[in-house]
């Protein structure tokens, strides 16, 4: 399955509605455009996750390469804070 390349379908302007009723249940990849998801985007700021998720611990997959193994595990387990991830 590496390096195999699948189309995937471009939608816009989907309603919450339609996406509830019709996409997610196809369980198949999308790329939404041009949907409102409030002020995340432009609120959820390096700065303003930091303070929020604070000191809170997270575990993480650490690797060398860009491409994950979970059979041959070419990765390690690291717990950090939160604000240092996103950082």
């Amino acid at each position: 399955m590496a390096g195999q390349h699948f189309p995937v379908t471009r939608l816009e302007g989907v309603s919450r509605e339609q996406f509830m009723q019709h996409l997610y249940p196809q369980r198949k990849p999308l790329v939404l455009e041009g949907i409102d998801l409030g002020p995340c985007t432009s609120k959820w700021t390096v700065d303003y996750l930091s303070q929020v998720g604070g000191k809170k611990e997270v575990k993480i997959h650490v690797a060398a390469v860009a491409q994950m193994d979970f059979i041959s595990k070419n990765f390690v387990y690291r717990t950090l804070p939160f604000d240092q991830l996103v950082q």
